[in-house]
């Protein structure tokens, strides 16, 4: 810590305190928006310096290297989402030709903030799954305490975790589920991974597309 600037060290403080992904980008989207909190943690967009930790910080946040826990609230992700937002209308403020190189690297590692998951009920599918009649009941349960609830009340990079990891268990050799069931686990998942914004250019280009 004695090699950060003041900034370096606030950051690694209010990491600590807020476990939540949510809370974390409220973090990041304050430094942008709220001055008076950018001057107490020592956060100066002018310097690139600054905008380089930002970028790391979000980086390791996206990549699971800094893990994030449940913080007692009930927040679903439409919260995410419109912290991305408000980070995003920030950033496109004080782009200049000197930190825009850096400022792009940031929209990537927030999550997507497209209508759907700005709704006030966002991802809902897993709901619907997690009631399917063709899934027997412990797998149910799995879903819907693993994945549906903790989505909804405090969603993080780890949820896409969860979803791989039960996906993987369901498409197995040797695995007998219906075909509509896994087909829906599979749409699912692309949306998950298109609201952390964790798609290819593939993917990306394919939904521009149509």
């Amino acid at each position: 810590l004695r090699e950060l600037d003041s900034f370096g060290r606030s950051l690694v403080e209010k990491d600590a305190e807020n476990g939540s992904w949510r809370k974390k980008l409220s973090f990041v989207r304050r430094v942008f928006t709220d001055t008076k909190f950018a001057q107490d943690v020592g956060f100066d967009s002018s310097k690139l310096e600054h905008l380089v930790i930002v970028v790391v910080y979000l980086s390791f946040l996206k990549n699971g290297q800094i893990p994030c826990s449940e913080d007692g609230s009930h927040y679903r992700p439409n919260h995410h989402a419109n912290e991305a937002r408000q980070i995003e209308e920030a950033l496109r403020s004080i782009e200049n030709p000197s930190n825009a190189f850096l400022l792009r690297k940031i929209y990537p590692l927030l999550p997507s903030y497209s209508s759907e998951f700005t709704a006030s009920v966002p991802l809902t599918r897993i709901r619907d799954i997690a009631h399917r009649s063709d899934i027997p009941h412990d797998l149910k349960q799995e879903i819907k305490h693993t994945l549906q609830n903790k989505l909804h009340r405090c969603a993080g990079p780890e949820d896409l975790v969860t979803c791989e990891r039960i996906l993987a268990k369901v498409t197995q050799p040797g695995a007998h589920y219906s075909g509509g069931f896994i087909h829906e686990m599979h749409v699912f998942h692309r949306e998950l991974r298109e609201f952390f914004n964790a798609t290819g250019l593939d993917q990306q280009l394919e939904a521009l597309r149509g």
